[in-house]
């Protein structure tokens, strides 16, 4: 197998680097070539995660730097705060000494271009093809195509964050020699009718250059994770290379045995917050008849700081009371809804984004507590050992959870695209995760 050189174009904390680890991929048989990630926390996660595969990881590259030619450098290149824009010179010294200088570090270390509209194409360095497979990653923002978001579209030139996509294009025909294989992720709504002509307009461009595009939509549940997160991925490959996405037989395990027994009590909802949840005036009604139907336990999308929204998980028995829940479209919740085991007491599948999500326990009635940001990774198929690399706050880490990529997901295409065996080292991830929730 040739080297692997991983660019990561919205790189995140780095799930694509992940797959690769636990697919038991070793320095000798990839690199780290470069990453695109602009946010100042998602920077400072992604080293501290992978700092292990970097090299030169304990020299300090900003000695004899002064905070002022560090704010000038951040300002340059485009470092974002919020995700939303380049920072600046007040709120990035507002970081401290300490943080503005463990950023420079680890974007000099994992050679990150920061800012996608910043990057050429001879930037990304793709030489020696012969003994080099380059693999670009792009799973660029997807506020405005998500259902969830405001659908300002990704059209050429309009300015929108999922716009960024034509970006990735222009680097793309900047580049002298084009990497092997491209991998897209993002939300399903980028086929929905309305942005489905951009869409293809990418997809023609992809062809153009000598790409063949495979798509698929995948969901967590098939890769052992329970959880939904439906999600759009497209493997481009050059010269009419095959490929085939993954498929895998993993025996799913409900939700409750990713989730710790105890927590802290700060995870419970206080009872002004569940009162507000009883009377939730919505069409949905997540808690109706909750004391009649106790195989239900339903898990809720919310915003922070106050319930917006919401899907419901139930385990297989609800299935009894058709009408429970009255949902539009006639959506299936539980494919395979036998894998599961009767007598659970929790939602045994999470559709929503982790960092959003609610589970109801039965405890003299029932209590509402928020997901830990540790059951949030797990959810998204990271081991503990990885997660406790962590340095940001609890805010922080729910949002690069909700931000990631169900890792299972990526090691089965990985897997495909470089002929390793997958199914078994996911299975052994899974296991892994499971052997260290906490239990009584």
């Amino acid at each position: 197998m040739k080297k692997i050189n991983l660019i990561e174009f919205f790189a995140g904390v780095g799930a694509q680097h992940m797959a690769l680890r636990y697919l038991g991929l070793t320095k000798k048989d990839y690199n780290i070539q470069s990453i695109v990630e602009w946010q100042f926390d998602s920077i400072l996660e992604y080293y501290e995660l992978h700092k292990d595969h970097i090299r030169h990881r304990d020299y300090d590259y900003s000695k004899g730097i002064s905070v002022d030619k560090l704010v000038d450098y951040f300002v340059r290149v485009g470092v974002s705060l919020d995700y939303n824009k380049p920072a600046s010179r007040v709120g990035l010294k507002r970081r401290g000494e300490d943080d503005l200088r463990k950023c420079y570090n680890a974007i000099i270390k994992t050679n990150n271009l920061v800012n996608i509209m910043n990057v050429r194409g001879e930037d990304l360095y793709i030489v020696d093809k012969d003994k080099n497979e380059y693999l670009i990653t792009y799973s660029f923002p997807c506020q405005d195509l998500s259902n969830a978001g405001i659908g300002k579209g990704m059209k050429r030139d309009t300015g929108t964050r999922s716009g960024l996509l034509w970006e990735v294009e222009r680097i793309l025909n900047e580049c002298e020699n084009l990497p092997q294989t491209l991998v897209m992720e993002n939300v399903p709504a980028i086929h929905n009718k309305n942005n489905i002509e951009e869409f293809e307009k990418w997809q023609k461009a992809l062809n153009e250059m000598g790409y063949t595009n495979y798509i698929s939509d995948l969901v967590g549940t098939d890769f052992g994770v329970p959880q939904k997160r439906k999600r759009t991925f497209m493997v481009s490959v050059l010269n009419d290379r095959d490929f085939n996405f993954p498929e895998v037989d993993i025996d799913l395990k409900p939700l409750e045995m990713f989730l710790d027994k105890y927590v802290d009590e700060e995870y419970y909802l206080s009872f002004e917050t569940v009162e507000r949840v009883l009377g939730w005036n919505s069409q949905q009604k997540p808690l109706k008849d909750i004391d009649k139907y106790k195989e239900t336990s339903p898990t809720l999308l919310t915003s922070i700081g106050k319930i917006s929204a919401a899907e419901v998980i139930v385990n297989e028995k609800t299935f009894k009371y058709k009408g429970l829940y009255n949902y539009t479209g006639g959506r299936k919740f539980m494919e395979g809804k036998d894998r599961y085991k009767e007598d659970s007491k929790l939602a045994p599948v999470l559709l929503t984004q982790p960092k959003q999500a609610l589970v109801i326990l039965y405890e003299e009635g029932f209590r509402l507590r928020i997901l830990t940001p540790n059951e949030c990774f797990r959810l998204m198929g990271f081991k503990d050992e990885d997660y406790k690399k962590l340095v940001s706050s609890k805010r922080k880490k729910y949002h690069a959870a909700g931000d990631t990529i169900i890792v299972p997901k990526l090691m089965g295409i990985f897997g495909e695209l470089f002929g390793i065996d997958y199914e078994q080292k996911i299975k052994d991830l899974i296991n892994n995760i499971l052997d260290n929730v906490k239990g009584d």
